[in-house]
C-alpha cells in the first residue's frame, strides 16, 4: 500500500472519529442507500421522420421499417422492439429492458365536413327513455343531467361522458328529440366531435403536439360515423 493511500485512509478514519469533515481533504463518495431508486435515463429522439418519432434513453439506436423496406442485416445487439401491421421498430436490444415510446403524427383520414348535418335541433328536449337502453340506468343521474344540456353532436344529439377509472371514459348518445339512448365506443383518451357533423373520433385529444402514442396498451385513434341508430367504424 503506497503512502498516498495510507494518508487518505487516515483522513477518512479521523473525520469519522471526530464527526467533522476535513476542511481541505479529498471527499469520499458514499454508496447509495439500500433500496434507493435509480434516476431514470434522459430520453432523447432515437428516430424521427415526418410521421413517426421514437423516444428512448440516450446512447441507444432505433429505426422504423415499413412493409416493402429492406430488412436490416441481422447483427448482434439489434432486436425488433415493436411491430404492428404498419411498422416495425428495430433497435438496440438493451431498449427492451428500458422504456421507449413510439409516437405517430395524427392525420385526419376523414374530416368532419365529410359528414355534415342539415341543421341544429331547436325543439323541446324530451326526457331520457331508459327503456331503450336498460344498461344506462347504472349511470342514471349523470345521463339525465347531461341530456338536459344543449345538443353537441350531429344536430340533435347530446354526447354524455364520464370517467370510469384512470384513462378510461364511458359515454352514451341521447337523442334529444325522442329520448332514446345509444351506446358509444369506450375510450381511454377522450372523444373529438362536432355539433355540425356525424363523425366521431375516439382516443384522440386535440393538442399542440398532434401526436399519439403507438406502442401503448390503449387503443389508437379511430373514426366512426353515426348512421342514425349506431356508430359504424370507418377504415
Amino acid at each position: 500500500m503506497d503512502s498516498r493511500t495510507i494518508s487518505l485512509l487516515y483522513v477518512v478514519i479521523l473525520s469519522g472519529l471526530t464527526g467533522c469533515e476535513p476542511k481541505n481533504g479529498p471527499t469520499v463518495p458514499l454508496p447509495p442507500a439500500s433500496g434507493s431508486k435509480r434516476m431514470p435515463a434522459r430520453h432523447v429522439t432515437l428516430y424521427l421522420d415526418s410521421e413517426y418519432e421514437v423516444l428512448g434513453p440516450a446512447q441507444h439506436h432505433a429505426t422504423i421499417l415499413r412493409p416493402g423496406n429492406r430488412a436490416l442485416p441481422v447483427q448482434r445487439g439489434l432486436d425488433t422492439l415493436f411491430h404492428n401491421e404498419a411498422i416495425s421498430v428495430v433497435g438496440d436490444t438493451a431498449l427492451r429492458r428500458s422504456s421507449f415510446a413510439v409516437y405517430r403524427a395524427f392525420s385526419y383520414r376523414h374530416t368532419f365536413t365529410e359528414f355534415p348535418v342539415a341543421k341544429s335541433f331547436r325543439g323541446p328536449v324530451l326526457p331520457v327513455d331508459f327503456r331503450t337502453n336498460p344498461a344506462a340506468k347504472h349511470h342514471i343521474t349523470r345521463i339525465k343531467e347531461g341530456a338536459q344540456q344543449p345538443a353537441n353532436f350531429a344536430g340533435h344529439y347530446r354526447l354524455v361522458t364520464w370517467g370510469c377509472g384512470s384513462t378510461c371514459q364511458q359515454s352514451v348518445l341521447v337523442d334529444q328529440r325522442t329520448g332514446r339512448v345509444y351506446d358509444v365506443p369506450e375510450t381511454a383518451q377522450g372523444l373529438s366531435y362536432r355539433l355540425t357533423s356525424r363523425l366521431l373520433i375516439t382516443d384522440y385529444v386535440e393538442d399542440a403536439d398532434a401526436t399519439y402514442l403507438v406502442n401503448s396498451v390503449y387503443p389508437a385513434p379511430a373514426f366512426y360515423v353515426w348512421t342514425g341508430n349506431c356508430f359504424q367504424k370507418l377504415e
